[in-house]
C-alpha cells in the first residue's frame, strides 16, 4: 500500500507541478514560427520573426564555434538535455563542429524543432545572447540581404514603409510583378522576409531602402 501511495503521489506531482529536473515539455515546440502573423502566434501572445534582431543574435550565438555545451548548460543555464540536443544538432553526427556534417541553425523554426527546446529555452537564449552583445541594436548591422546592408533602424523603417503601401504606391517605382508579390506576401515582420519575396532582388531592395529612408526624414 505504501509503495502504491508513493507512486501515485510522484505521478501526480509530475503532472501538476512538473517535478524532476525542470525539463521543458517537447509539446511546447512550434510557438516560434516563420509566420509571426499566424493564428497560433497571435494566440500564444509572443512570436519571434526570423530576421529580427533577437533571432539574428540567437542564431549567431548558437552557430559560433566558441559556443560549447558547457556555455549553454552552465553559463546560459539551459536545461542540460536542451543544451545537449542543440549542440548535437549543430555539430552533426560526428560531434565535431567545423566538419562536413555540421548543421548550423538557419531559422528559429529549426531551433524550435529540436527536442527539449521550447519557448522557455528560446527566451533564455535571447536573454543570454543579448547579454553577450550578439543581439544588434539601433545603428548596428542587422544583416545583408541580396547584397544590401541594413542596420536595425533601417530594417524597421523598411518594414513600416512597405507594410503601409498599397499596390499603386509600389507600382509607381517598382516592377509590377514585384509590387504585386509584396502586396500578396504582406504584412511583414522583418527586412529579411521582404528580401525573400519573389521578384525582390538587389536592385528592387535598394530602391525600397532608399525610398523608405527618404520617407522617414
Amino acid at each position: 500500500m505504501l509503495v502504491r501511495n508513493i507512486f501515485a503521489f510522484t505521478f501526480f506531482c509530475a503532472l501538476v507541478f512538473g517535478c524532476g529536473d525542470g525539463l521543458e515539455d517537447p509539446s511546447a515546440q512550434g510557438v516560434y514560427t516563420d509566420d509571426p502573423w499566424s493564428v497560433q502566434a497571435q494566440q500564444v501572445g509572443f512570436a519571434l520573426a526570423d530576421g529580427s534582431p533577437e533571432a539574428v543574435g540567437v542564431l549567431g550565438f548558437l552557430n559560433d564555434p566558441a559556443t560549447s555545451l558547457r556555455i549553454l548548460d552552465v553559463d546560459a543555464r539551459l536545461n542540460r538535455r536542451a543544451a545537449q540536443a542543440i549542440v548535437h544538432h549543430r555539430n552533426g553526427p560526428d560531434g565535431i563542429f567545423g566538419s562536413y556534417d555540421d548543421e548550423p541553425f538557419e531559422s528559429l523554426a529549426e531551433l524550435d524543432a529540436v527536442k527539449w527546446v521550447g519557448p522557455k529555452t528560446i527566451d533564455q537564449l535571447i536573454e543570454y545572447s543579448a547579454h553577450l552583445g550578439w543581439v544588434p541594436t539601433e545603428n548596428q548591422l542587422l544583416g545583408i540581404y541580396d547584397g544590401i546592408a541594413f542596420s536595425v533602424n533601417e530594417a524597421e523603417v523598411l518594414v513600416d514603409f512597405v507594410n503601409g503601401l498599397e499596390f499603386d504606391d509600389l507600382d509607381a517605382f517598382l516592377n509590377a510583378r514585384a509590387a504585386n508579390a509584396l502586396i500578396e506576401g504582406g504584412p511583414y515582420a522583418s527586412a529579411w522576409e521582404i528580401s525573400e519575396v519573389p521578384f525582390i532582388g538587389r536592385v528592387t531592395l535598394k530602391k525600397l531602402k532608399e525610398r523608405s529612408q527618404a520617407a522617414s526624414k
